[in-house]
């Protein structure tokens, strides 16, 4: 019977550790100590406040605040690519829409930064319509290139170009990105 227990808790031991290797994402994403940011405190499943910028909250304290500002300038300006977090090439492709009232001449104005805040790229978006003739949503594209870079991520900074542009949802719209 003696042997049996020992037996046995040996079996559990080796168990538990064979599934901490196994499954080392599920056991240590818990950790807070491994948290550097708020997408990976998001899906550690830590606290996540809907305050604006959204916020996530650790066991140990610790505080992430969104970089992606999308949600709260949604009623200014949209971008459906890139999205959050994506991976781009360059070129990439920047594609969505803007309220008129944010275009000064048809055009807004993007910046790609490292992740220090670094300017590496400027580039002057055009709107596909005319933005003097309506007040609603006018889409934009562009393409950005910045070959060359050697940093893995940054961010993409699209500025409402119009100075007289009502304060509150001015922007920027920033999209954090990983550079390929």
């Amino acid at each position: 019977m003696k042997y049996l227990l020992i037996a046995l808790a040996v079996t559990l031991l080796l168990a538990g550790i064979g599934i901490y290797f196994l499954y080392p994402t599920t056991l240590k994403s818990k950790d807070p100590a491994t948290i550097t940011s708020f997408e990976e405190c998001a899906a550690a499943d830590f606290l996540v406040v809907d305050t604006k910028p959204r916020e996530c909250h650790t066991s140990k304290g610790q505080v992430f605040v969104e970089e992606y500002n999308g949600v709260l300038l949604q009623d200014a300006i949209v971008v459906t690519y890139p999205e959050a977090n994506q991976v781009v090439t360059s070129p990439f492709k920047v594609e969505g829409k803007a309220i008129a009232a944010w275009y000064f001449n048809n055009q807004l104005t993007a910046k790609l930064t490292d992740e220090s805040g670094k300017i590496l790229v400027t580039k002057q978006i055009n709107a596909l319509s005319n933005t003097m003739e309506t007040s609603d949503f006018v889409p934009f594209v562009a393409a950005v290139d910045f070959s060359g870079v050697t940093a893995t991520k940054g961010r993409l900074l699209i500025e409402n170009t119009n100075g007289s542009y009502p304060t509150g949802q001015t922007g920027p719209l920033v999209i954090p990105v990983k550079f390929k």
